[in-house]
């Protein structure tokens, strides 16, 4: 009994190591809104690094909620 307990608990945890296969997504699709993400990105690191707020501003939503 102690043997088989042993050898279930060895089993999963094999299971568990077993890397999952995972599907190449299409980067193709996506590339013109990262592009764009990346676009803000730099905008608002440039106008933290200026202290900047009506530059942060800019970027924003008038209706966004912001927590520091």
């Amino acid at each position: 009994m102690r043997t088989l307990s042993r050898l279930c608990y060895a089993v999963a945890f094999a299971a568990l190591l077993r890397p999952l296969p995972m599907k190449a997504q299409n980067d193709l699709q996506h590339q013109e809104d990262r592009q764009a993400l990346l676009k803000i990105l730099a905008a608002v690191e440039n106008a933290i690094s200026a202290q900047d707020i009506a530059g942060i501003l800019a970027q924003m939503s008038p209706d966004c909620t912001v927590t520091w």
